[in-house]
């Protein structure tokens, strides 16, 4: 998996990496309950954010 832009004109990406002072215990989901696990993981960072990037990558096929 990855990045994988439609056919056309740049498609843009955004990753984000945080830096956390702890080891995060957010167990793996399906694809269907991707959003319940991207908020459970936002919850247990909350606090312990030490630093955050962003990349934007631009693609187009």
């Amino acid at each position: 998996m990855g990045p994988g832009a439609p056919a056309g004109p740049y498609h843009h990406y955004t990753f984000e990496l945080y830096a956390l002072d702890m080891k995060l215990d957010v167990p793996a989901a399906t694809p269907q309950e991707a959003a319940n696990t991207r908020m459970a993981a936002f919850k247990a960072m909350d606090g312990h954010i030490l630093g955050k990037a962003i990349i934007v990558g631009r693609f187009h096929q």
